[in-house]
């Protein structure tokens, strides 16, 4: 899916919910987003991106996959909507997005 993703200039919506990605994926598909000029709607609902599976609760927490989610957004100046809602994320970890939207200056819809 990243190598898709990063020459992709066509598709505008994504939408990768349910599809048991962790961390070490979003850390690789973050990378892609970087290069990505045509994307403006991204759905990770329901993976695990800090590394907890969704579904059975295992796995151990870490920030991995949302620091490189923060630091595509730094660069990725397309990217409109991110929905990242049922990835258990913490108060600061969701902080963490908040900011990272908030330094770019862009309207990004975000939902956590």
């Amino acid at each position: 899916v990243a190598s898709m993703v990063s020459s992709n200039h066509i598709t505008k919506v994504l939408n990768l919910s349910f599809n048991g990605l962790d961390a070490q994926a979003i850390k690789h598909l973050a990378a892609a987003l970087k290069e990505n000029k045509a994307l403006t709607s991204l759905n990770l609902t329901s993976n695990g991106l800090c590394g907890i599976d969704r579904f059975t609760g295992q796995g151990s927490y870490t920030t991995e996959g949302i620091d490189a989610i923060v630091e595509m957004l730094t660069v990725n100046k397309t990217l409109q909507i991110l929905n990242l809602q049922h990835n258990f994320l913490h108060d600061l970890t969701k902080k963490m997005i908040d900011d990272a939207v908030l330094a770019t200056g862009r309207a990004i819809q975000l939902q956590m």
